[in-house]
């Protein structure tokens, strides 16, 4: 599989559009994802990114890379806030907010967090 990898930061929401646009459109000219895992990616980025932007301090750092070792795709999304306490539990389904989280723990093969969690890697199966 090719190796990829992409690098940006961010500090609003329409800068972050941007940002994942570009990440998307790269990754997908160099990785042969299928059509429901393109999917799963989106959803991924866009809940990450956007907690990241909204709860934590700015600039958000994104990398994404295609790992050689394991074969998958890497995402890291990390900001210099003061983090929070991990818990990943699904909200009551009804919920405006809240699910992001459980919702990409449920779509990545792992979902981890630094030890202060303003860092979060995600590891998906391509």
């Amino acid at each position: 599989m090719e190796t990829w990898s992409f690098r940006d930061t961010f500090s609003t929401l329409d800068q972050m559009r941007l940002v994942l646009r570009r990440a998307l459109d790269d990754a997908r000219n160099h990785l042969p994802v299928e059509e429901e895992t393109w999917y799963d990616i989106k959803v991924i980025l866009h809940e990450l990114c956007c907690n990241a932007l909204e709860h934590g301090k700015h600039p958000v750092e994104l990398y994404s890379a295609m790992c050689d070792i394991d074969h998958m795709l890497h995402i890291l999304v990390a900001d210099s806030g003061g983090g929070f306490i991990p818990g990943i539990t699904l909200a009551d389904t009804f919920a405006e907010r809240g699910r992001g989280l459980a919702i990409v723990d449920h779509l990545a093969t792992d979902l981890m967090f630094n030890e202060t969690a303003n860092k979060v890697l995600v590891r998906i199966a391509i």
